[in-house]
Order: structure tokens, then C-alpha cells, then sequence
């Protein structure tokens, strides 16, 4: 991955300190081919606690070799400095001397010489996040872990900007990933840094948009490998999300991480369910909103719509509107459906299925109903994103 950069400030900076300490490596072990080796590190008495390790223990680590004439100055400093779990902790960047590790097992962080190798020292990672969503079997995944991953991106991004950073070099490519032994939950690391010249709101905007045009790969990876006997749902999500990140300015970044931590893809159940009962509810008595949604022949559902019976829920909803002297729900109209689902949200309490059961039999049946309904209201009508 290339992270040396061209476009450096000319201001002098004061040089970091290059200090004489002696690590142990204990159980080493080298994987040749991509250049990283693992092992536990025991750190030096002078030196705190390992910033991802605060047992007494001796942690474990991964060292990646660090490509001659590369410089990684800038990027270990903010591995360093940004304390955050969607960023990927660095302890230092080691030099092997070229006598190797000595008898007692240590290897020395003195000066490189023209024969040294430099290793970088970070937190353990399972692999590059590109290649991970690249497998087939990870991308038809549920639709929870692919929104849990977009919004760790985006926390750790927004993390480097609230402290007045930028990536610079944002993509899934050079973007680490750790899955807990425990709990089997997945851990997205930023890494690999650059410094650019110019700006920095420039390239704090640069890091947004980046995401946009990374989530149009992460969009057609998954479209690429999803069988039509399993879609995925979500697509169009991901796809408004990443169009609207990609138009991101300097005028508006200020507002960009909140807003888009608030997209319709990280919506969970009383999301929904406050749209429906509170929004989509008041828009349904105007006529010229009940016009829109007639007109959208794409998104809202296919007619006639009643020929599903949602798990019970519409003989359910019909006996109760008849018992309220009301007309069964109309299959032929889309007013109709939407009325059906607004019903369901707001009655759910009452519904013999319970609360989950609602938001399910709607979710899984039409996964971007909200972002349908929510353009059909118009941007006066909510945030730009």
C-alpha cells in the first residue's frame, strides 16, 4: 500500500525523539509472504502501559514490515495519539538490526542503518476489511453486520476530524479489521495515514467523499455475489447513503458525521416505528401526498399487495378496522398498503404477535419502504441526507 506522500507541508516540524529501548518478542512467529510476523511483546519497565493492553500481561502484537523508503512517521503518530477502537493502536515502529535478535531474545528500536528493517508494532488485526468483504460468504451476511461495519468507518473517521485530523488515504484496501474470539463481533481499524498539504478541511471533506465511492464497491460487491434466492435488501440503503456522501462539501461537513449517523440504513425498530405512527401517519391525510405514493409504481409494493397475508398481521388488522366499522384494506392500491403499515406500527401493542414481530414482517418484505417514503415527503421535510 503506498503511503508516502509527495504533498508534505514545508514548515518545519519538531523531530520525534528516538529513544533506546530494548523489546522482548516472545513466540515469534513470521509469515513471509505478507511480511508480518506476530508475537507477545514484552515491554520495558520505563516505558506505560501498551495503549490496547492495560493487563499486567505481556500483550500480543502484530509487526508488519515497513517498505523501504516508505515513511510512516506521520501515520504511527496518529495510531498513537487517537486513542479510539475503530482506529488501529501502534505501540512504535521497531528496527531489527541486521545481527537479528540476540541471544536473551530482544531486538533493538536504535537508529536503522541502511541494512536495518523497520516493523511497524500495532494491535492484532485478522486481516484487510477489502478482503473480507470481498468473500462471498461474508458479504451474505445479515444486513446488521454490513451496517455495523459502514458505521464503525464512520465513527473512526469522525473521530480523526473532532480531533482536528484527516486519513488522507481512506479505502477498504488499507483499512484493518479484528473479529472478537468471544463474542464473534466484528472490529473495524483505520490505518495508514498520510499527510497533505493544503487545507485540512479539504481533505477532511476528501475522507467523506471517499467513503461515498467505497460504499459503491461495498454495494456492488454484495450485488455481485447475492443470489435472487437470497437478496439483499439493504442495497438500495447503501446506495442512497453512498450517493449523498459522494456530494459532501466544505460547507456542510460540519454537520456530516451526525446527520449521516442518522441515515435510514442505521434506523433500528422505534426508528421505524416513530416515522410511521408520527410522519408517514399526518403526510397520509394530505391529498397530495396520498397522490405520490399512488403514482410510485416503484419502491412502495407490486399490486395487488394483499395476496401475502404479512404473517397473519393483515386478517388480523382487517378484523379489527371491521370492528371498527371500517373497510377491509384495499389490495389494489398502494395508499392502501401504506394505511396497512402505518395501522401496524400503530397498533402493535394490541397485535397477539408481539412488538419485534411487526417491525420484521414489514422489514424483511420491504427493507427501503422508509427511504421510498421519506423521498416521496420531499427535502423540506427532514435533514439534506
Amino acid at each position: 500500500m503506498e503511503t508516502k506522500s509527495t504533498d508534505q507541508p514545508k514548515m518545519k516540524e519538531k523531530k520525534e525523539e528516538v529513544h533506546d529501548l530494548r523489546f522482548a518478542l516472545l513466540g515469534l512467529k513470521i509469515n513471509p509472504n505478507e511480511k508480518v510476523a506476530s508475537c507477545q511483546l514484552r515491554i520495558p519497565s520505563e516505558l506505560p502501559p501498551i495503549g490496547f493492553h492495560h493487563g499486567n500481561d505481556d500483550p500480543s502484537v502484530v509487526l508488519k514490515l515497513i517498505p523501504a523508503g516508505e515513511d510512516w512517521t506521520h501515520s504511527f503518530k496518529l495510531m498513537r495519539e487517537l486513542s479510539h477502537p475503530n482506529i488501529l493502536c501502534a505501540r512504535a515502529i521497531m528496527t531489527v538490526e541486521p545481527k537479528g535478535p540476540s541471544k536473551s531474545g530482544q531486538s533493538s528500536t536504535k537508529g536503522a542503518n541502511k541494512h536495518s528493517d523497520n516493523w511497524g508494532v500495532v494491535e492484532p488485526y485478522d486481516g484487510i476489511l477489502y478482503d473480507y468483504l470481498k468473500k462471498a460468504d461474508n458479504v451474505m451476511l445479515q444486513a446488521r453486520l454490513i451496517h455495523m461495519i459502514i458505521r464503525q468507518i464512520i465513527e473512526g473517521l469522525e473521530h480523526l476530524k473532532n480531533k482536528g485530523y484527516y486519513h488522507g488515504n481512506f479505502s477498504l484496501k488499507n483499512t484493518y479489521y479484528r473479529i472478537n474470539n468471544v463474542t464473534g463481533v466484528i472490529c473495524v481499524k483505520l490505518a495508514c495515514f498520510i499527510k497533505k498539504g493544503g487545507k485540512k478541511s479539504l481533505w477532511q471533506t476528501n475522507d467523506v467523499v471517499s467513503l461515498g465511492h467505497e460504499l459503491v464497491a461495498v454495494s456492488s460487491m454484495i450485488g455481485d455475489t447475492a443470489a435472487d434466492a437470497n437478496p439483499y435488501n439493504d442495497l438500495p440503503l447503501i446506495d442512497d447513503l453512498a450517493r449523498k456522501l459522494k456530494l459532501v462539501t466544505q460547507a456542510n461537513l460540519n454537520e456530516t458525521y451526525e446527520v449521516a449517523k442518522a441515515h435510514i440504513l442505521f434506523w433500528e425498530r422505534y426508528h421505524r416505528k416513530k416515522f410511521f405512527v408520527y410522519r408517514i401517519a399526518i403526510a397520509m391525510k394530505r391529498d397530495d401526498f396520498r397522490l405520490k405514493v399512488a403514482k410510485c409504481k416503484k419502491g412502495v409494493c407490486d399490486l395487488p399487495w394483499g395476496v401475502d397475508d404479512y404473517d397473519g398481521f393483515l386478517p388480523e388488522m382487517n378484523a379489527y378496522r371491521l370492528g371498527e366499522g371500517l373497510a377491509a384494506y384495499d389490495k389494489n392500491c398502494r395508499c392502501s398498503f401504506v394505511d396497512f403499515v402505518v395501522g401496524l406500527y400503530t397498533h402493535e401493542l394490541i397485535l397477539h404477535t408481539g412488538l419485534q414481530q411487526v417491525d420484521e414482517a414489514i422489514m424483511t418484505r420491504h427493507a427501503h419502504l422508509c427511504l421510498v417514503l421519506r423521498n416521496l415527503l420531499g427535502s423540506d421535510d427532514g435533514d439534506w441526507l
